[in-house]
């Protein structure tokens, strides 16, 4: 019992050291566990006959644009999924059941207070105030309205 314990206690420890994520039906889960101290509007355009969403989602002092729609999925119906475990590789590979289409296809972009993203989703900081888009087009595209 004693061997089976320090097992669990080594597997927990090594865990906690190498910064194992935790997994989710949206994929890793590296939630903001930062306390709200705002909100930052999020919104979705399909591009499509579906409706666009858009909501007001928690933002903590640590937040970023991964971890808004992180907290929208669990606060909502809205289903993603993404690629990459360390916040630099973050990927949004779907949203709403919308899939990517890669090379010279639509995929999802973010913006920032209508800048575009310039680095990956986990990486990119926002603060309370700020609105997030995410819209299914070409990276190069301006917003679309």
């Amino acid at each position: 019992m004693l061997r089976v314990f320090s097992l669990v206690l080594f597997a927990c420890t090594i865990c906690f050291a190498c910064g194992c994520e935790k997994t989710s039906p949206s994929g890793p889960v590296t939630a903001d566990s930062s306390p709200a101290i705002g909100n930052v509007q999020l919104e979705i355009k399909f591009n499509s006959d579906r409706d666009n969403i858009k909501i007001d989602v928690p933002c903590g002092s640590n937040s970023t644009v991964f971890t808004i729609l992180e907290r929208a999925g669990k606060n909502s119906e809205l289903d993603f999924e993404s690629t990459g475990r360390a916040a630099d590789k973050k990927f949004v590979t779907s949203i709403g059941g919308v899939d990517n289409l890669v090379a010279a296809g639509d995929n999802w972009v973010y913006r920032v207070n209508g800048k575009l993203g310039d680095k990956s989703a986990g990486l990119y900081r926002v603060e309370p105030g700020d609105e997030v888009l995410w819209v299914f087009a070409k990276y190069s595209e301006p917003e679309n309205d």
